[in-house]
């Protein structure tokens, strides 16, 4: 059972490797059965599998992510011939080239979770834990002394009347329907204008 991977880079030209193995491991340095060598790509970056006629692509944690038709994949994907798999500067294609081909047409990419590595059958690699992509923004992580339900935890006073009493609307507001992926912008409460003097 053997595949190619096509290999593309911005403005470079295509080549095709082929392997005679099950599994390749991805990365920018030596070891790796692809190597892509270039700094936005990791040291292992990626591993796809050729199994029962299904290619499957993993990211091995990798700094910049893996992608499978623009979208970044967070566990193993199952990948068609014609797919497009996105690691660092380069894009990738895989077919077979000998036994059961993938089946052609539209891809159904999907997180495939039978097939996700685990400890018990995963070699030990020493890897750093996953890292926040939060460049840029100002995050503290403040540690919780109290319980967050113990409002006098807070120190502020704590004031117990009936809803409406404080001078708001008796009745809850309307919920608002929001279309799934519409954009919503807050306009400021305006004042009313003051009469003129």
């Amino acid at each position: 059972m053997s595949f190619a991977v096509i290999i593309s880079e911005k403005g470079g030209q295509e080549r095709r490797e082929v392997f005679d193995k099950n599994e390749i491991s991805i990365g920018r340095v030596q070891g790796n059965d692809l190597l892509l060598p270039k700094g936005n790509v990791s040291k292992r970056h990626a591993r796809i599998v050729f199994r029962d006629g299904r290619f499957i692509v993993t990211d091995l944690k990798s700094t910049n992510g893996s992608y499978v038709n623009g979208h970044r994949i967070a566990q193993a994907t199952i990948v068609r011939e014609g797919d497009k798999i996105y690691i660092g500067d380069f894009i990738l294609k895989v077919e077979a080239t000998s036994g059961p081909s993938a089946a052609p047409g539209i891809s159904d990419r999907r997180p495939l979770e039978s097939e996700v590595p685990s400890p018990h059958n995963e070699p030990s690699v020493a890897t750093p834990p996953p890292r926040a992509s939060n460049e840029g923004s100002a995050v503290s992580h403040i540690p919780l002394e109290q319980d967050p339900d113990d409002l006098s935890a807070t120190g502020m006073p704590i004031i117990n009347q009936p809803r409406g009493a404080l001078g708001g609307e008796s009745r809850p507001p309307r919920p608002v329907a929001v279309q799934s992926g519409a954009t919503i912008a807050r306009q400021p409460a305006t004042a009313p204008a003051a009469p003129p003097p």
